[in-house]
C-alpha cells in the first residue's frame, strides 16, 4: 500500500498507509466533513466513503460510462475513441467507478499537446467540476444533483509500457491531423 494523504480544512494532514484504516475512520469522525473528496486512490470502503453527511465524491480521469479503472485517456487513444478523453465526477460506492454521476466534461486533443498533457487538462476539468459542485452544496446544503449510471463502462487496469507507446504513436498522429 501506498501511503494516502487525508487533507482537512485547518492545514492539517494526516497521512496514513490506508485510507481504510480505523485511523483514518477516527479523523474522518472527529472533522465531520460534509463532503470528501478523493482523487488517485485505490478502492475505498463504505464504511469510510459513508463517513462524510453528503458522502465521497472521486474525481476520475476518464468517462466512466467507457473507460471504468486506469489510465483512461490511454485507453481511450488506443481503441481510436479521442471523443471520450475527459473527466467524470461521481460519488464513491463499493466498486470501482460505479457510483451516481454528478458531471463530467469532455477534452480534444490540441495540435500542440504532448500526451503528458492529457493528465494535467484532465485534472484541471476535474478540479473545475468540483469546484462547482461544491458551490452546489454550500449554496443548496444537499448533494449536488446526480444520476446513476445506465451503462458502466468497461474496467482497464494500468496499461503496460507496449500499449503506452502504441497509444503515443496514435496520439502523434491524431496531432498531426488536427494541425492540418
Amino acid at each position: 500500500n501506498t501511503p494516502a494523504e487525508i487533507l482537512v480544512h485547518d492545514d492539517k494532514i494526516l497521512t496514513v498507509n490506508s485510507v481504510n484504516s480505523e485511523k483514518s475512520k477516527k479523523f474522518i469522525n472527529k472533522i465531520k466533513p460534509t463532503v470528501c473528496i478523493s482523487f488517485g486512490t485505490g478502492l475505498i470502503k463504505k464504511a469510510i466513503f459513508d463517513l462524510p453527511e453528503f458522502g465521497t465524491i472521486n474525481i476520475h480521469r476518464g468517462i466512466i460510462q467507457k473507460y471504468r479503472g486506469l489510465d483512461s485517456d490511454l485507453w481511450a487513444i488506443l481503441n481510436n475513441d479521442l471523443s471520450s478523453i475527459g473527466t467524470t465526477i461521481h460519488f464513491i460506492d463499493e466498486k470501482f467507478d460505479t457510483g451516481d454521476v454528478i458531471d463530467q466534461d469532455f477534452y480534444s486533443i490540441k495540435r500542440n499537446d504532448e500526451i503528458f498533457h492529457l493528465k494535467y487538462h484532465t485534472t484541471m476539468i476535474g478540479t473545475k467540476l468540483v469546484i462547482k459542485a461544491l458551490k452546489s452544496i454550500r449554496q443548496n446544503n444537499k448533494k449536488p444533483e446526480n444520476h446513476k449510471q445506465v451503462n458502466l463502462g468497461s474496467y482497464y487496469t494500468a496499461m503496460t509500457i507496449e500499449k503506452k507507446f502504441e497509444a503515443y504513436k496514435l496520439f502523434e498522429r491524431e496531432k498531426i491531423k488536427n494541425a492540418r
